[in-house]
């Protein structure tokens, strides 16, 4: 028995023996480090300024920051050029969006203008094509022309060309309008006649084409007609009692207002392409109660614009498209709205009402016997939020602009958009500004600061 066991006992540790010759111990393996990557060069914006900008009288200039105020870059850019900005890929991880201003100055004799426009919340890699046709350009050369025309504030500042028109028996005090959707308006003006007959010389007309002219009492709705000249002839004779009423007016009963303008326009085609005719212009300073906008009937398609300000620091403004003549404007009340922080660079609100985006601006204004006047604004794009923080201008183009004055800046109004476009679509607009699709219907608020 003792045998037995004492022969088991050695098989074990051969056995033993046996398995530990034949397995290897395994080493521990020293792990690979990844080898790190080349930092790479990122586009995040591409900047195009059409052939179409006029740079030999305005300057541009397209300053980036990112979402936290902190400077990118800025390049001053020429007529029908591309920028690029671009940056090592390292340097851009805490950019989350970027925040674009474009600073156009123009200076003409006595007068200076500035204008900035900027746009929040952008994707990196953004490729932004100026079409040149967008607010900051209009508003700046608004402000130039300003110091190009001795005009009176309601005569048109048209050609002159050698056609005469005369209109008999007129009213006594009357506003007349003349346009066309291939000309545009070729004159307008409130004016007072003597006797019953209106006689407007050195007009710029075209044979071939039907312009149309309404005529009216300044607290009456206008008539019109349609007419074309002839080759033979520089002068237009027409009869007020033949002028037509309108086919259909808009009547609506306004609040109390400073501030009136109405349009309607007639187009031949369904897209509200060209110019269209303006069958009526309202302009009104002086507390209209009754807006009368007429329509004219047989156009495929109609617009109607509508602005109201009111004398409680606000602005209605309303605009719809539709193939027949609109037969409502409801104004909307003033809504709750306080300014949290006015400060340009960190600003902030607080509304009642639901918008989908926001649109302030900042202004400044002075004359002296040096600078007849010198004007500067600068306006914010935003989505719908209630702040936005902005990155300060270099300080070079504070130092090469010393005009610029962006210390004497005062907020102006915030407008929030509540139809039509949302803040997206406005950038798909700059990023492809010949593909734009028009909403039919507009309508905003713009707020005014508490008068002190």
């Amino acid at each position: 028995m003792k045998i037995k066991y004492v022969l088991l006992f050695f098989t074990a540790i051969y056995s033993l023996i046996s398995c530990t010759e034949g397995t290897e111990i395994d080493e521990p393996i020293a792990k690979e480090e990844p080898i790190p990557e080349e930092p790479k060069e990122e586009v995040y914006l591409t900047y195009r300024l059409n052939e179409h900008s006029d740079t030999t009288e305005i300057e541009y200039w397209v300053i980036v920051h990112d979402q936290d105020g902190e400077l990118l870059d800025y390049k001053s850019i020429k007529e029908d050029s591309t920028l690029t900005f671009s940056a090592i890929d390292t340097a851009l991880v805490n950019t989350e969006k970027l925040v674009v201003t474009t600073l156009s100055v123009a200076e003409y004799e006595n007068h200076i203008a500035h204008n900035l426009l900027t746009y929040t919340n952008i994707q990196k890699g953004f490729k932004w094509n100026s079409s040149e046709s967008g607010e900051a350009n209009s508003s700046l050369i608004r402000e130039l022309n300003i110091g190009k025309t001795n005009h009176s504030n309601n005569k048109l500042n048209s050609k002159v060309g050698d056609y005469t028109i005369t209109v008999n028996s007129v009213p006594a005090f009357l506003k007349y309008h003349i346009q066309s959707p291939e000309t545009g308006v070729v004159a307008r003006n409130d004016t007072e006649v003597e006797g019953d007959r209106l006689q407007v010389e050195g007009l710029e007309l075209q044979p071939g084409i039907r312009y149309l002219i309404s005529i009216g009492d300044t607290e009456e709705l206008p008539k019109y007609t349609f007419f074309e000249i002839s080759d033979d002839s520089k002068n237009i004779t027409l009869d007020y009692t033949e002028f037509t009423d309108y086919d259909q007016v808009l009547e609506t009963t306004l609040p109390e207002n400073t501030y009136l303008f109405s349009v309607s326009k007639g187009y031949d085609n369904s897209e509200r392409s060209g110019r269209g005719y303006e069958m009526v212009v309202e302009i009104d300073f002086d507390n209209p109660e009754i807006s009368r906008i007429g329509y004219i009937s047989g156009f495929k398609s109609y617009l109607t614009q509508f602005n109201l300000t009111m004398k409680n620091n606000y602005t209605y403004r309303y605009s719809e498209l539709s193939e027949l003549p609109l037969e409502q404007i409801t104004i909307l009340e003033k809504p709750n709205f306080s300014i949290i922080e006015n400060s340009l660079y960190n600003f902030e609100f607080s509304t009642d009402i639901s918008y989908l985006t926001t649109s302030s601006i900042w202004r400044s204004e002075e004359a002296s016997s040096e600078i007849f006047n010198n004007y500067t604004s600068w306006r914010i794009n935003s989505s719908n939020t209630s702040s936005h923080l902005l990155g300060e201008i270099p300080e070079e183009l504070i130092n090469l602009y010393p005009k610029l004055n962006l210390e004497k800046l005062k907020y102006s109004d915030t407008e929030l958009q509540l139809l039509g476009q949302d803040y997206q679509v406005s950038l798909n607009v700059l990023s492809n500004p010949t593909n734009v699709v028009y909403p039919i219907i507009n309508e905003s608020l713009i707020l005014y600061p508490e008068q002190e």
